[in-house]
């Protein structure tokens, strides 16, 4: 093989060179913009998610607190104060009504299942304290005490749920 021969071989081996180089840098650019837009994808879903929790919560600790108002009223004897409250009651309802809304849209289903059973355990507590009020009954009362521990330990196991989803949606992104 002459000189020009050798040349000729070495130019084709450099082209070739360049575009299996070229070719490996596009594949590799590629799959990590495709990792990245996942990423960022569930970031986006994770932050979504968490406000929609966060509404939810907001809203169930405002109902839980005007409970707590109600039955300290009830307890001292102040049962207009007590249906006063029905305005608020009707108010935090609506709200918490819309945030368990889109718990349920934005998931997973086990999150909205777990809004639900905050939901109806507060219908319940809302329902038990105004039979309490009605009936005069005395302080302390076995079914208001056990609809707000039954409330309690729903948003406990709502939050615990919350976070874990987050959790896990936050570790896809690493």
């Amino acid at each position: 093989m002459d000189a020009g021969g050798v040349a000729l071989v070495g130019a084709i081996a450099a082209v070739l060179g360049a575009a299996v180089g070229a070719g490996g840098a596009i594949v590799s650019a590629s799959i990590t913009s495709r990792k990245q837009a996942l990423s960022q994808h569930a970031q986006w879903r994770r932050e979504v998610r968490r406000e929609a929790y966060t509404a939810f919560l907001s809203h169930s600790f405002k109902e839980q607190r005007v409970h707590e108002e109600v039955l300290e009223a009830g307890r001292d004897g102040r049962t207009s104060v007590a249906e006063a409250d029905s305005a608020r009651y009707r108010e935090t309802y609506n709200a918490r009504l819309q945030a368990m809304a889109l718990v349920a849209l934005e998931g997973p289903e086990r999150a909205a299942a777990g809004a639900k059973v905050v939901f109806f355990r507060q219908v319940a507590a809302r329902s038990t304290l105004s039979n309490w009020l009605a009936r005069g009954a005395p302080w302390p009362d076995q079914a208001v005490t056990s609809a707000m521990n039954g409330l309690d330990e729903a948003i406990g196991s709502f939050m615990g749920l919350a976070r874990l989803t987050l959790d896990k949606v936050n570790s896809r992104t690493r």
